[in-house]
């Protein structure tokens, strides 16, 4: 496991920072408990740019897609299971001012067969998560972050830790930098 560096958690910080407005515009769209931490958002974010991550694949709309299109520089792709929460996905981001990018159901993304540098895993409710994870990871180029939010389900990540011991990963430490004011936090794991 690779255990944190003062670097992310000064840039997870910065990244707090500079998305908390965001994250407030972004509770009228979605209940706190609902949308993806300020914490584990300024976390990819963080970790996007200090490895220098070219794309990103956002499994699971939502703020993550508006900050992920407000700090980082690269491609950004947002999946969501349901059309009807893509359209407020999308339609946040444009009152955002922010660049659409790709947006697409997770239908759809089931034919896309490029590898991205980052994946954020949020997509639908947890037993759908358990079962899709497999399809998740062809998507994770070599040396690419693959990240599961919402670890803190003990079924899901359990199974999560399973999957991952099963596959070539290093572990990033990033509980404690991740975890919110519900107790939620991501694993992220490096594709070797």
């Amino acid at each position: 496991m690779i255990a944190r560096t003062s670097s992310l958690d000064d840039l997870a910080a910065q990244y707090r920072d500079q998305l908390a407005p965001l994250r407030e515009r972004y509770l009228a769209v979605s209940p706190d408990s609902m949308a993806m931490s300020l914490e584990a958002v300024a976390v990819c974010c963080a970790l996007a740019v200090m490895r220098e991550v070219t794309d990103v694949l956002d499994l699971g709309s939502g703020f993550g897609s508006a900050a992920f299109r407000t700090v980082l520089s690269v491609p950004v792709a947002s999946v969501d299971t349901s059309s009807q929460w893509l359209a407020r996905t999308s339609a946040f981001i444009a009152g955002a001012g922010l660049p659409q990018g790709t947006l697409r159901t997770w239908e759809d993304q089931t034919r896309v067969r490029h590898r991205y540098g980052m994946v954020v895993y949020d997509a639908g409710d947890m037993s759908f998560r358990r079962k899709h994870l497999s399809d998740v990871w062809p998507w994770v180029r070599p040396g690419g972050l693959l990240v599961l939010d919402d670890a803190h389900d003990r079924l899901y990540h359990r199974e999560a830790r399973a999957f991952l011991a099963a596959h070539k990963v290093t572990m990033l430490d990033v509980r404690g930098l991740s975890t919110d004011r519900f107790h939620r936090f991501v694993l992220v794991a490096e594709r070797q």
